[in-house]
């Protein structure tokens, strides 16, 4: 069995080296599908096919053992063994392993790129306007108008903090542009004007987003 482990390729190297083991297999298995024998009973075209069967089988094998980085290689990688085994009904234990340690990876590393982005600072505001808003639900502004008003004071505040906290990742940017324009765009009305701090961070948030993502 392979040695599957969490180390990950260069961030220079992951999609080329990547890219590569995917089209050597595929040409791989384009000879072999392209070379099966006319007549079984010919040894010499048995034979010749049966050594780009091997090829082909030790191509898959480089595919699932390469540890890939992105959800999107990773769906690449199942698709590929499953096309390969349409009819099986499980995978043998090194594929588990490798994708076992993609997954695993993939999750590290979003989750370390989050942190770096800032996600231990915006999760903080998000539970402090949730907690906010959950202590406006809590009062009924016909019994106690006064502590309802202090309540939502308190949201408001919330609310512009999580507003101008930078986001971590695009989960963020949605929830922010939800509370930003998501009741106007529900009503099909016009939105509200935004205090400049929120949309220059709005702004810095789409910008920063795209700059990562290319």
């Amino acid at each position: 069995m392979a040695n599957h482990t969490l180390n990950a390729p260069a961030a220079s190297a992951k999609a080329s080296g990547w890219n590569v083991v995917v089209s050597a297999y595929r040409n791989a298995a384009s000879e072999r599908n392209a070379a099966a024998p006319s007549d079984w009973k010919d040894a010499a075209q048995e034979s010749a096919w049966e050594i780009l069967v091997d090829r082909a089988s030790k191509a898959l094998s480089a595919v699932t053992a390469y540890p890939v980085t992105t959800l999107a290689q990773l769906a690449e990688k199942c698709e590929l063994v499953k096309a390969e085994y349409p009819d099986a009904m499980h995978l043998d234990g090194d594929d588990c392993a490798a994708i076992i340690a993609d997954v695993q990876r993939i999750a590290t590393d979003q989750h370390a790129a989050r942190l770096a982005n800032g996600g231990a600072a915006w999760d903080s505001a998000l539970a402090a306007y949730e907690a906010a808003q959950a202590a406006v639900d809590a009062i009924p502004i016909t019994e106690d108008e006064g502590a309802w008003n202090a309540a939502d004071t308190m949201r408001a505040d919330a609310a512009f903090t999580l507003a101008t906290t930078p986001v971590p990742d695009r989960a963020a940017l949605l929830l922010k542009s939800e509370q930003l324009f998501g009741e106007a765009a529900d009503r099909g009305e016009w939105g509200p004007t935004w205090h400049p701090e929120m949309i220059a961070s709005y702004m810095a948030d789409m910008r920063r987003l795209a700059a990562v993502e290319g």
